[in-house]
Parts: structure tokens; sequence; C-alpha cells
């Protein structure tokens, strides 16, 4: 995985319209703002995306929620497509998420990065600082290797615990190496790779 590239995500969703293949560049902060701003604050909880050719290299992204609209432009891409890593894993556990968010936030208040440990077929989370240790055993039993990874607990925080969560399921499945990019994944087939840390003993 490229280092760059801290974290990436896929997003599932229905629609209908053409099954002509089109591929569109959409800034997610943007569109997050908006659609908060917009719409969740007025307490909308349905909307409706709909795109409309505007020229060869631009679209129309409506956004239509109750008897508000919003026209944005966004564009085709111009840049590489970037590629989904291909990762082979040593450990795989299933959990609810739920659960998952409570041990993470016990992690997250001790220290700014977990410890993902697969030992025996069993998951464990451990965080080790100068002055505070926290260590959770036998969280729940998977399948696969021992094998254990560093994670940052900001990322992890943001993409399941945050208001708006890359993973929205209720369950998830947790993907290990070692040393090695983590790979959540929920019943929808919404995932989340993360990139390692490497700055431990």
């Amino acid at each position: 995985m490229d280092p760059a590239n801290v974290a990436m995500f896929g997003l599932y969703c229905s629609y209908t319209g053409s099954k002509a293949e089109t591929k569109i560049m959409v800034n997610l902060k943007e569109l997050g703002d908006i659609i908060k701003k917009t719409f969740i604050e007025l307490k909308i909880n349905t909307i409706t995306l709909s795109f409309g050719p505007i020229n060869s290299n631009s679209y129309n992204m409506r956004i239509k929620g109750g008897d508000i609209e919003v026209n944005t432009t966004v564009e085709k891409p111009y840049e590489k497509e970037q590629k989904i890593p291909k990762l082979k894993f040593k450990a795989e556990f299933k959990i609810k998420k739920l659960l998952f968010n409570k041990y993470l936030k016990a992690i997250k208040n001790v220290g700014q990065s977990i410890m993902m440990i697969s030992k025996d077929k069993y998951l464990n989370f451990k965080t080790n600082l100068d002055t505070n240790n926290l260590n959770i055993k036998k969280i729940i039993k998977g399948k696969g290797h021992d094998c254990k990874s560093l994670f940052s607990t900001e990322y992890l925080d943001h993409s399941l615990i945050g208001p708006y969560p890359v993973i929205p399921g209720k369950e998830i499945t947790i993907y290990l190496g070692a040393d090695y990019p983590l790979r959540i994944e929920d019943e929808f087939g919404n995932w989340l790779v993360l990139a390692p840390r490497v700055d431990y003993d």
C-alpha cells in the first residue's frame, strides 16, 4: 500500500438510471458539508443524487431532499485511477461494531494508537505508553494465524464512531496481518483499508 495513502474506503449504494458506465470525481468534503449544513441540520434524512451532462468533461450533480435542491458541478476524472491494493491477510474476526467501538474508545482514552493482536485465534487489543498501558485480551475468537499491527486510533474513530462513519453497518469483519494494512468490512460490503504505523519496538 502506498505510504501516501493512509486510508482507503469503498461505499456501496443502489441507483437507477442509465446503464452506461460513467466515472466522475466528487469532493467528499464538499459533498459532506452540503449534506450536513443544508439537509441534516434541517432534519431531512433522505436525499436523492442525480447527474446530468453539461459538456464532454463536466456533469451537473443535483442533490434534492424535501423541497430543497442544490446543484453543483463535478468533473470527469483526470488523474490516474487509484488501484485498490490486493492484500493477503493472516487472521479474520467478526465482531459487533458497538462492541468494537466500546473497546476503541477505551484505548483512545489512553493513547493515540492501538495494537491489534491475533494470538491463538483470539483478537486482543493493546496500547503501551510511558505512563499508561491497557490490555484487552481474548475479545472474540476468529480464525487464522498469530500476527499484530499498530494503527492510529484517530482514523478508526473517524471511520467507525464519528457522526458520519465510513462503515455504517452493525457487524464488521476485521482482517489482520503482521505489520500490515488493516481491512474492516461491514455486512453491506462497505470497507476501509488503513495503513499500519510502524513506530513501535
